[in-house]
């Protein structure tokens, strides 16, 4: 009893992590996969098993994260004082002085009678001189603050970034990737879909419980190992559409990880290998079912290899565990593409590799 009680301990303080995980990225904002998949669950321990008050549980490590994302108004007033620092325009300077007026007002009230930071609101409200403002210095504005966000996010590594870059001019191919929904959807998963297979590549199956099934064991993990780890992974991507697992009727089978959204759907298609990971091989043996998947919807899709190859060489770079396959056939000439990555399992320890 006691081991099983350390062992839901340590699960516990996984969810947790994953939790904060979510509150880091936008994604948190989803209220059904975030707060209700997680958050009230987390909550609902700490009253019933914990039996702590209001005040006294798991919310003492999330209240301060979620208040926090409750402060891009206040950062858009410093962001406009910011820019009209920038943009001293002869056009802006005829309101520039009304509009710091308003700023200071605003920024005395936030500090002095708001200390969560919440505010109410438009920035309109916030700055009224904002109004005067002419239409192109308010794109300008609106496009500082876009640069300002980007700027301002989680680095991502060179690496990933060529990555992504290079997969997304290649899937210009494929005339569906070319509708700004479906090109923006997939952009989305394409990119969480790199991250993941980063984040694997670098987790340490003692620090990171949910990436021991990639290390050396006395039997290989079943591709749903892999299945389901991806799919918890890109759930809280979802800020629209839905993620489902094995999803009946589609091109006649089931798919392993679905997006569904309103007027078209992605899949992923997860397997495992133990033979030939070579992309020529897998491109043979697996990429007439990913394709097929793409029949009725948008042309673009991913294979998600399990390679259970032995590596005492080491598990090879990021870049040479992806390649974007774009397909055709003389009866279905349409370009199809799919992202094939491969996710590197019966790994040993980097201190055990040899040239």
């Amino acid at each position: 009893m006691r081991n099983t009680e350390i062992f839901y301990w340590y699960e516990m303080a996984d969810y947790l992590t994953t939790l904060l995980n979510h509150f880091t990225a936008p994604a948190w904002l989803e209220p059904v996969v975030v707060i209700e998949n997680y958050l009230l669950k987390i909550y609902d321990c700490s009253r019933t098993i914990f039996k702590k008050v209001a005040t006294g549980g798991f919310e003492l490590l999330t209240v301060p994260i979620i208040q926090a994302k409750f402060i891009e108004q206040p950062e858009k007033v410093f962001l406009l004082e910011q820019w009209l620092y920038l943009n001293k325009d002869k056009e802006v300077a005829v309101i520039a002085q009304q509009l710091q007026a308003d700023i200071e007002i605003y920024k005395s009230s936030w500090q002095t009678g708001n200390g969560e930071g919440a505010v109410s609101g438009s920035l309109a409200d916030a700055v009224p001189s904002l109004a005067q403002l002419p239409a192109h210095a308010l794109t300008e504005f609106d496009k500082f603050v876009v640069a300002y966000t980007a700027d301002q996010t989680t680095d991502v590594s060179l690496i990933l970034k060529k990555q992504f870059n290079d997969l997304t001019n290649g899937l210009k191919a494929v005339s569906t990737y070319s509708y700004p929904e479906i090109n923006k959807a997939f952009n989305t998963i394409l990119f969480y879909s790199l991250r993941f297979l980063e984040l694997r590549m670098d987790n340490t199956g003692a620090n990171h419980s949910k990436a021991k099934y990639l290390f050396q064991a006395e039997s290989f993990p079943k591709e749903d190992v892999l299945q389901a780890d991806y799919f918890e992974y890109m759930q809280p991507v979802m800020l629209r559409g839905k993620i489902k697992v094995e999803e009946m009727d589609v091109a006649g089978g089931r798919a392993d990880v679905y997006f569904e959204y309103l007027s078209f759907n992605f899949c992923t298609e997860v397997k495992r290998e133990f033979k030939d990971t070579s992309f020529d091989a897998l491109k043979e043996k697996y990429l007439g079912q990913a394709k097929e998947y793409q029949n009725t919807s948008a042309k673009v899709g991913i294979l998600l290899v399990l390679d259970l190859l032995p590596k005492p060489n080491g598990i090879g770079s990021f870049e040479s565990n992806i390649k974007l396959e774009i397909v055709s056939t003389v009866k279905d000439p349409e370009p199809r593409g799919i992202v094939v990555i491969k996710v590197p399992a019966n790994r040993i320890t980097p201190s055990a590799i040899v040239l």
